[in-house]
C-alpha cells in the first residue's frame, strides 16, 4: 500500500520523489495538490510497472516515467501537455490519451511497443521522435496538428504503413512503402 511518506512534494503541489512498483498518485499530499512530477533520465524510477496519475495534474515531468516496465497507460483529463521523455523506452501497447491534451513532446513515447495510436483532435503539436521506434501499423489524427519540420518521419519514424487525416474539411490516408508517402485511393 503506498502512503504519504512515500513521495516528496513541493509547496508548489510537485512531486520529486517516489518509491513503489505499482503506483496510485494521490490527488493531493499532505494537503497539497499533486500538480505536475518531475525525473529525469537518472533519476526517474525503474522497474514501474503501473501507474495511475491523478485528475490534479496538468503535464508530466521530463523523463518522468522513462525507463520503466509499463505496458498500459491512461492519461487523464487533466493532463493537457506531455513532456519530453515521458514515458519513453517502456512496453506500451495501448494508449489512451484524452481529448484536453494539447502538446506531445520530443521522445514522449519513444521505443516502446505501440501498434496503433489514435491522435485526437485538441493535440495541437507533436514534437520531433514522440512516437519514433515503436511497432506502428496504423496512425490516425483527427484534427489538424503541428507536426516536426512538416514531415512525418521525425515524429513517428519509418516503421508504418498506414497514415490517416481527419478534420473537419476533409479526409485523407496516405501509404508508406518505405521511401515514399502516395494517397490511398
Amino acid at each position: 500500500m503506498i502512503s504519504e511518506n512515500d513521495f516528496g512534494i513541493t509547496e508548489n503541489g510537485v512531486i520529486r520523489k517516489y518509491t513503489g512498483k505499482a503506483i496510485t498518485i494521490p490527488q493531493e499530499i499532505r494537503g497539497i495538490a499533486v500538480q505536475l512530477i518531475v525525473g529525469n533520465h537518472s533519476s526517474s524510477l525503474k522497474g514501474l510497472t503501473e501507474v495511475t496519475i491523478p485528475n490534479s495534474m496538468t503535464e508530466t515531468g521530463y523523463y518522468v516515467f522513462a525507463k520503466n516496465q509499463l505496458a498500459g497507460l491512461v492519461i487523464p483529463k487533466s493532463i493537457m501537455e506531455i513532456s519530453e521523455n515521458a514515458f519513453s523506452y517502456n512496453r506500451l501497447t495501448a494508449l489512451v490519451i484524452q481529448e484536453i491534451v494539447t502538446k506531445i513532446g520530443a521522445y514522449a513515447f519513444q521505443y516502446n511497443q505501440l501498434v496503433n495510436v489514435v491522435i485526437l483532435n485538441s493535440v495541437t503539436k507533436i514534437s520531433i521522435g514522440a512516437f519514433m521506434g515503436n511497432q506502428l501499423n496504423t496512425i490516425t489524427i483527427l484534427g489538424k496538428v503541428s507536426l516536426p519540420r512538416k514531415n512525418l518521419i521525425p515524429a513517428f519514424g519509418r516503421n508504418f504503413e498506414d497514415f490517416h487525416i481527419s478534420n473537419n474539411k476533409r479526409s485523407r490516408t496516405y501509404l508508406f512503402d518505405g521511401k515514399d508517402w502516395s494517397i490511398k485511393e
